[in-house]
């Protein structure tokens, strides 16, 4: 794990916010809730389906916040993630008032494009070949 100890809640705007993709890592899907990662945007990353994270002031990245995962649980899903992201504090905001604190993962803003990342495209372009992949 790249940050031992308790990390509360995790905060998801990629890949792992999709129901699928959690029960094929971890075998259930986790309880989340819907809001938007303050400050940061999901970018796309050259050569890939799936995006990186980057500090973006002012900036809104739609997510999940994951509020009841395992210590197992935050390894595998530790596991899945790249060497190059790393997890940082973040606040998510929720139903467009309530700010909570949750950590998500990051990459530095060199590795990411100028254009955002959006579920909709990953979900419409690639979630099912993803799914295929993450099987095989």
């Amino acid at each position: 794990m790249r940050r031992p100890g308790p990390l509360g809640h995790l905060a998801v705007y990629g890949t792992l916010q999709f129901p699928e993709i959690l029960l094929s890592l971890l075998g259930r899907v986790p309880a989340m809730e819907p809001g938007m990662i303050v400050d940061h945007e999901a970018r796309r990353l050259p050569g890939v389906s799936f995006p990186g994270l980057v500090a973006v002031p002012g900036g809104n990245a739609p997510a999940h916040v994951i509020v009841d995962l395992s210590t197992e649980e935050w390894e595998i899903l530790d596991a899945y993630e790249d060497d190059f992201y790393s997890l940082v504090d973040v606040v998510v905001r929720i139903d467009g008032v309530l700010e909570v604190p949750a950590v998500s993962y990051a990459v530095p803003a060199s590795m990411a494009s100028a254009s955002v990342w959006t579920p909709a495209w990953f979900a419409a372009e690639h979630l099912e070949t993803f799914l295929g992949e993450m099987s095989g």
